[in-house]
């Protein structure tokens, strides 16, 4: 299944709890919904499918990749915006470690590290050596573990 209908999916499950309750707000037939939901959207009119993605929120930027916008994304992008490059910098390796926890992914602290690393050598701060970023690690996993 391609990524916009899953996000699709995703979105009415969450917003209107189901695809009935979502055709009655939209005012297109159950059947004509639950057919692209099942088949993928790529068969289903794009005057369909433009209304979908508007009444969740969708923004097509990129077909391949769809983005969710909504009022908490975009303040959140006007806050990163609004910030300097160490604080972008900071948002980022905060959102690299978050992204690598969530799909699973073991073993990123050292892509992390080398951030933290980069951001010290530009701005004169003090440098994880590498000796000490085992003990780092240990307790990023520890603090980990606690959630």
């Amino acid at each position: 299944m391609d990524q916009l209908t899953n996000l699709i999916k995703k979105e009415i499950k969450k917003q209107y709890k189901s695809v009935r309750q979502f055709t009655s707000v939209l005012d297109i037939p159950y059947t004509t919904i639950a057919s692209a939901l099942k088949n993928g959207i790529s068969g289903t009119a794009y005057e369909t499918v433009t209304k979908m993605c508007e009444a969740l929120n969708i923004r097509i930027v990129n077909y391949q990749h769809p983005l969710l916008i909504n009022d908490e994304v975009i303040t959140v992008l006007n806050m990163y915006n609004a910030l300097d490059e160490k604080g972008a910098h900071a948002v980022r390796t905060l959102m690299e470690m978050e992204y690598l926890r969530c799909i699973g992914q073991e073993g990123g602290a050292g892509s992390v590290f080398n951030n933290f690393a980069t951001i010290g050598a530009q701005n004169g701060t003090t440098i994880i050596e590498a000796e000490d970023q085992v003990s780092v690690s240990e307790l990023l996993h520890e603090i980990a573990d606690e959630d």
